[in-house]
């Protein structure tokens, strides 16, 4: 067995070697020897029944007993199982003494689970190998399937297996089963090797983790060796006992190299005698037996065998420390919904049993009546603290249970005016766990106003008894804005703002419109300063990601349409995001992020927020104020904005961009959660009203700040802001284009821009402002099927009008009468003027053709007349010129009379025939003045000679009235005549036939 040992590690080798080529991220279990733990069976052994001889093949005269009953000696056993002990002990079958049925033996080896075979080595022992034999391979162990076929020839392959042979090792697919030839060597009496190996040579085996088609074809739990022919010697050189007694099998040595079933997941794999099995040593946090599922806790993404360029680790859910157990849900990992250790919603772990006060997929919030202060991280274990609400002083909240708060800063973002930990409270209470009275309140838990409005007045305490209001308010209290200022405000140092309205009135007031939150990740793009373009970005993990190149400095975040427009009512309001610019900086940097808006007017606009750090995550807040907010006419100037030029660019904004880069080495950009306070017509909301004017605007103007022309008006000169005068539409539309003055939606049928023309098939004057201004073209009836002209025009008089483009085959002013060559009565309804029908047969060049009227045709040429020919003529339905009739003088009742006007047929007279009476008709003869007579021939069918009046005679017959017949014919028949002989007869008579 030495040798075999030797060979067994070289093919060991090569098959390693093979496996390093193709690693990559996959990891393959150590190639082993699975043959020793397997079982093994045989369909017939050598001495079960009984002893018996045999003799070696190559030494005739060297004879043993094989005997495997129950008391035989030890030396003289050969079970199957000595085939795969590992010790020089071999197995042999029957010999061919026992009958030629021996030449069929089956071995069967169960490997007692599931492997990827990637050879198998046969050693006999006492025997040449055999013959002819198929190695088959099975899952089961009742299917089996041919691995490799062996035989002594390429013939005998194609004659036994139908199968060829493969001398050049290259396989057509990974499945190619062969037969093999080479290997079994004639004169190898004893001790010879075949080898069966799977992997070399074919397509998948240089792919990492091979192909799927290669990992079915090697994958067995039964090998079995089904054996069809022994091995014998070419001609009879021995006794025919001594010769059979020389013919069996044996095989002192069965190896089954194959690989652990790992998914590509361990690098080895171990025996355990206990279990009788193999099991995978597992890395990369998978479990069981082959590696074939994510242990517990590591189940953020579903189980996946490794690739070749992708380890498909299994990954700890991201439970931020608050449980250990976690369960995987495919509708989670469809939905994006699960957040991984990497920060990306990739997955779909779902976290159990959350601990300290925690829920959601990923424990990554705090239960209703808990909260996770601002700073404090999701992973802290004492992250959520109770919310500690004061009973007294909170509101129930739809949706919550009493005394709950908001929960963390992400809650925060969907009520603008509160932070993480804050309670509802009621009405006039105020405080984080509403435990006092607001400001201009006393008396908590019952809170009343103070005498002294705080927001109003200098002194803001409820102890004042002297109020002492700021600048823009009046009142005892200090509760009333002073005329032309609105919105009273504690934070406001004059306590109301002045009334902007475009400076068209003083007079304003609190619009009142509830806060409304803009917020959207669609729509979003990246625009490039320096190239002036932009593209499309992809929302990922709720979040906008870009990839930043080397000194890509002047990219910007560009807003969808939900944030242009008219912005007038987030005035004072908030635009939030939040941000992450992450650089290859290696010291900490920050940064001071800014919007720009850009208005209709021309005018660049920046606001610039508080600083943030580059490679952190943070939150920013723009106010839209124009003390928050400079005006950048030129890049790096800054000029001071006024509230007249912030308020215009409001009023109609065209773009809205982030600033996505500052310095050459940012690598990535990340905004979210970007938010827009709008105000809007309602009647509540938690969020609180905006601080928007709305003004009491003067006639011709529109909008809160009178910042348009209400309808009917236009901006004199087309300037943006220029003054609002009526729109001139003369009377026919009451809206127009507030800039350009051209009128929408023209009525009355008129058109243009100022609605100053009567619409095609109308007429009139359209600027004399009336509904009646433009009237139907009547051309020459107002009715569609009667109305031939598209347009028409108001003649100088005032009254009637042109018809314009009358239709073809019409004419006159109103298109009423038809044109020459047509003729009809266009003035009645549902009538037409039609070509002229003359048959062709008139001088298209001259007028007058027909009557235009009556359709009569006047100047009829080629014997025509009217409609139809002239006496005498015929043949005008063929659209040619009329004929003569040219009927016979003699034949015709009367030569001057007409023939029909459409065949020509003339008049006959009897007898006679033909379109113009020349001839007899048929049956009849002698042509006449009188006419012509009958033939008498009805017994032939009535046809006679037109000249002699002999009867058309049938064959054979004679005579005037065909009543005869023929000489040497006989059997008269009036319609079928005589008969004639064939017979050549020499008569000196004359014979009569009798009638």
């Amino acid at each position: 067995m030495k040798a075999v040992d030797q060979f067994i590690s070289s093919i060991i080798l090569v098959v390693t070697l093979t496996a390093s080529l193709v690693q990559g991220q996959i990891l393959d279990a150590s190639v082993r020897d699975l043959a020793p733990s397997s079982s093994i069976a045989a369909s017939a052994t050598c001495g079960t029944n009984r002893p018996e001889n045999f003799c070696l093949l190559d030494r005739p005269d060297s004879c043993s007993t094989c005997d495997n009953t129950a008391n035989a000696p030890s030396n003289q056993r050969h079970p199957i199982g000595y085939a795969i002990d590992g010790t020089e002990k071999w197995w042999q079958s029957p010999t061919l003494t026992n009958g030629f049925d021996y030449n069929n033996v089956t071995i069967t080896l169960d490997l007692k689970q599931i492997f990827r075979v990637t050879y198998i080595i046969l050693a006999t022992a006492n025997s040449p190998a055999p013959a002819r034999w198929v190695l088959e391979r099975s899952l089961d162990g009742r299917s089996f399937t041919a691995w490799q076929y062996y035989a002594q020839s390429e013939s005998e392959c194609y004659d036994q297996f139908k199968t060829e042979t493969n001398p050049d090792g290259i396989f057509s697919s990974d499945s190619q089963v062969i037969c093999v030839t080479t290997g079994i060597v004639a004169n190898q009496f004893q001790n010879a090797q075949v080898i069966a190996q799977f992997l070399t040579g074919r397509p998948g085996s240089r792919i990492s983790g091979y192909t799927e088609e290669l990992r079915n074809f090697l994958s067995a739990r039964y090998v079995r060796l089904r054996l069809l022919q022994i091995r014998t010697l070419g001609g009879d050189i021995q006794s025919p006992e001594i010769q059979d007694a020389s013919y069996f099998y044996s095989i002192k040595g069965i190896t089954v190299s194959g690989e652990c079933m790992c998914n590509g997941h361990a690098r080895r794999c171990e025996y355990s005698s206990t279990t009788d099995s193999y099991s995978c040593l597992c890395e990369r946090n998978t479990c069981g037996p082959s590696c074939d599922r994510c242990c517990d806790s590591f189940i953020q993404k579903s189980w996946k065998p490794a690739a070749e360029n992708s380890s498909n680790a299994c990954e700890p859910c991201q439970c931020f420390n608050h449980t250990n157990q976690c369960l995987y849900n495919q509708t989670i990992a469809d939905q994006n919904q699960s957040l991984d250790i990497h920060g990306n919603y990739q997955g779909g772990g779902i976290c159990q049993n959350c601990q300290h006060n925690t829920e959601g997929i990923n424990c990554q919030r705090c239960k209703y009546l808990y909260y996770r202060p601002t700073g404090v991280s999701r992973s802290a274990i004492d992250a959520c603290q109770a919310c500690g609400c004061n009973a007294a002083g909170i509101r129930d909240e739809p949706g919550r249970p009493t005394g709950s708060c908001i929960r963390d800063e992400e809650e925060a973002r969907s009520y603008p005016q509160m932070n993480s930990g804050d309670c509802f409270c009621k009405q006039y209470v105020t405080g984080s766990k509403c435990d006092r009275c607001a400001i201009g309140f006393d008396g908590f838990p019952i809170c009343s106003p103070c005498r002294c409005n705080p927001f109003g007045s200098v002194n803001s305490t409820c102890q004042s008894t002297n109020c002492q209001c700021k600048p823009n308010v009046q009142g005892s209290g200090c509760r009333q804005c002073k005329p032309g200022t609105y919105g009273l405000d504690n934070n406001d140092p004059v306590g109301c703002t002045k009334c902007y309205c475009f400076n068209l009135t003083s007079t304003c007031s609190s619009s009142n419109l509830v806060k409304k939150q803009v917020s959207s990740l669609s729509g979003w793009k990246v625009y490039d300063v320096r190239n002036q373009n932009s593209f499309s970005v992809i929302v990922q993990h709720n979040r906008l990601n870009y990839n930043l190149t080397d000194g890509a400095d002047t990219f910007h975040w560009q807003a969808p349409n939900e944030y242009t427009g008219n912005l007038l009512t987030s005035y004072g309001e908030n635009f939030r995001y939040t941000l992450q610019y992450v650089t290859t900086l290696t010291v900490t940097r920050e940064f001071r992020p800014e919007i720009v808006i850009i208005g209709s007017n021309g005018m660049r606009l920046r606001n610039q927020a508080q600083p943030l750090k580059f490679d952190v995550l943070g939150e920013v807040q723009a106010r839209l104020l124009e003390v928050t907010t400079d005006l950048r006419r030129k890049l790096m100037i800054q000029i001071p904005l006024t509230r007249e030029q912030f308020m215009m660019t409001l009023n109609h904004v065209t773009g809205v961009f982030i600033r996505l880069s500052f310095i050459s080495n940012q690598r990535n950009s990340y905004v979210s959660n970007i938010t827009l306070t709008k105000g809007i017509e309602g009647t509540y909301s938690s969020d609180g009203t905006v601080k928007v004017e709305k003004c009491q605007c003067p006639t011709g103007y529109a909008g809160l700040s009178c910042e348009r022309c209400t309808t009917g008006y236009r901006r004199e000169n087309g300037q943006l802001n220029g003054k609002c005068i009526p729109c001139k539409c003369n009377n026919h539309t009451d809206s127009c284009d507030d800039i350009t003055g051209i009128c929408y939606n023209c009525q009355h049928n008129t058109q243009g821009s100022d609605c100053g023309q009567c619409q095609l098939g109308y007429y009139g004057n359209a600027t004399y402002g009336t509904p009646n201004d433009c009237k139907q073209c009547a051309c020459p009836l107002s009715v569609a099927s009667n109305n031939f002209s598209p347009t028409c025009q108001l003649l100088a008089d005032g009254v009637n009008l042109l018809c314009t483009n009358c239709s073809t085959g019409y004419t006159g002013q109103t298109c009423q009468s038809c044109s020459d060559g047509y003729y009809g009565n266009p003035k009645e309804i549902n009538q037409t003027c039609r070509p002229c029908n003359c048959s062709g047969n008139i001088n298209l060049s001259l007028q007058g053709n027909c009557n235009t009227t009556t359709g009569v045709c006047l100047k009829c040429q080629g014997n025509t007349t009217g409609d139809q020919c002239q006496v005498g003529y015929y043949g005008l339905e063929s659209n040619s010129s009329c004929k003569s009739c040219d009927c016979h003088p003699v034949g015709s009742v009367s030569p001057l009379s007409s023939c029909d006007t459409s065949s020509g047929q003339c008049p006959c007279k009897p007898g006679i025939g033909g379109r113009d009476c020349s001839r007899c008709a048929r049956g009849y003869w002698n042509f006449t003045k009188d006419g012509c007579a009958p033939c008498n021939c009805s017994k032939t069918g009535g046809a006679c000679d037109a000249s002699t009046g002999n009867c058309d005679c049938p064959p054979h017959v004679e005579g005037k009235y065909c009543d005869t017949c023929a000489p040497q014919a006989y059997g008269y028949d009036p319609l079928e005549g005589c008969q004639v002989t064939n017979t050549k007869v020499i008569v000196w008579f004359t014979c009569h036939s009798f009638i």
